[in-house]
């Protein structure tokens, strides 16, 4: 497979570019192999068939095989949880703007990892977490560049590490573990005209000393920050697509993958078009363009995927698709509007969403199905019980 980056580049190789030599490697990533994915589980043309067959034309019963819930057990009023993330012992690390929490697989609180403050072991400003279960840690992701250590059983603060960017002024989004060697890497998104001049990398790997020492995956386009890393069943790590790249990819051990081609015709986003004017992005006229798609919160199990596609307008398209078979449905209202399901974590079958009650309230007939599926058979929770972490177990076998 032919690889877009090599192992241990030789230092004089990288020398003028964008500062490289400070770095004594480049990521091993590789492209992305149509050929072997359409062999393999019909994959190639992921994304593509998208014809917006929304759940609305289905009985939800027969594209749902299994519900279960788990109720998380709160000390106190969390609030909305921005983040969900799985153990392999089941249990569920939640994060909000306020903390990270651990609950047991029966929903018991364990512990909150840290506090707000400005001390070594606190937080300014909770940007991201990723779960290292190789190296017994918790990683959260302080928006000033700092990186918190927290032991896995005990959440435990253990220690932190300011982000060594060896001069490149980046912007921290999100992190993922590295469980060859206790490190991690960052996801740095590209926002303005600025910075896509730049052809900076978008992953970068740090060791356990917060100290970079290598750089990959190429970005010279427009980026979405919402959601560019998410965790994935069996601990997998998958990074959204990258501007006008057409693949997810995978990190798990320390190596990235190739996973999924993204394909979507003559209609994909048109890159430095219509949406840069006067030496920086137009994010209106980005938005509104029918040019403009990104894809956003992938996810996967191991027979399906769930992504958002962001479309004309801003208007976002929940997904499911099936790798069995490549059938997938719309789980969004065809006008794009609000109240998706909103899937934060996937194990083997099941995608996990936190269900809501301010969202069940406001539903009417243009929300999505699965959300009006899900208020019916839950009901309403009252303001003060506890969150309900939501389960869905797909089944497309029977679609036409």
């Amino acid at each position: 497979m032919k690889k877009l980056f090599t192992l241990l580049v030789p230092l004089s190789l990288l020398s003028g570019y964008m500062g490289c030599t400070k770095y004594g490697n480049d990521l091993n990533i590789s492209e992305y192999d149509a050929e072997a994915d359409t062999n393999n589980h019909s994959l190639g043309s992921l994304f593509r068939p998208l014809e917006n067959k929304s759940a609305e034309s289905f009985d939800v019963d027969n594209i749902i095989e299994d519900i279960k819930t788990l109720e998380l057990k709160t000390p106190m009023h969390l609030g909305y949880f921005n983040k969900i993330a799985l153990g392999s012992d089941g249990d569920v690390f939640a994060m909000n703007e306020e903390g990270v929490y651990r609950f047991s697989a029966r929903g018991e609180f364990k512990y909150q990892c840290g506090k707000s403050g400005r001390n070594d072991d606190e937080y300014f400003s909770l940007q991201d977490m990723a779960i290292d279960e190789a190296a017994g840690t918790i990683l959260i992701l302080d928006a000033m560049n700092k990186v918190l250590f927290f032991d896995y059983k005990s959440g435990r603060f253990v220690k932190s590490v300011t982000l060594d960017w060896k001069g490149d002024v980046l912007r921290s989004d999100a992190i993922m573990p590295n469980e060859s060697d206790g490190g991690f890497y960052i996801f740095s998104a590209k926002l303005t005209k600025k910075e896509i001049d730049l052809n900076r990398y978008c992953i970068h790997q740090f060791n356990e000393k917060g100290v970079k020492v290598a750089q990959g995956l190429p970005c010279d386009d427009f980026v979405l920050d919402v959601c560019p890393v998410t965790q994935s069943f069996r601990n997998r790590y998958l990074i959204n697509p990258v501007g006008k790249e057409s693949t997810v990819w995978e990190t798990k051990v320390g190596e990235f993958k190739a996973l999924y081609g993204i394909d979507f015709g003559k209609g994909s986003l048109k890159s430095k078009l219509a949406y840069q004017t006067r030496g920086e992005i137009d994010i209106h006229n980005l938005l509104m363009s029918d040019s403009y798609k990104m894809i956003t919160n992938v996810r996967d199990t191991e027979d399906y995927i769930t992504f958002v596609v962001c479309g004309p307008e801003a208007k976002s398209y929940e997904y499911v698709y099936s790798k069995k078979n490549g059938k997938n449905i719309c789980l969004t209202a065809l006008d794009g509007y609000a109240f998706p399901v909103w899937f934060q974590a996937s194990d083997d079958d099941y995608f996990y969403t936190i269900y809501r009650r301010t969202d069940m309230e406001g539903l009417d007939e243009r929300a999505c199905p699965v959300s009006k599926y899900l208020a019916e058979r839950l009901g309403v929770i009252p303001e003060k019980d506890r969150p309900l972490l939501v389960g869905i177990k797909f089944n497309f076998d029977d679609l036409p």
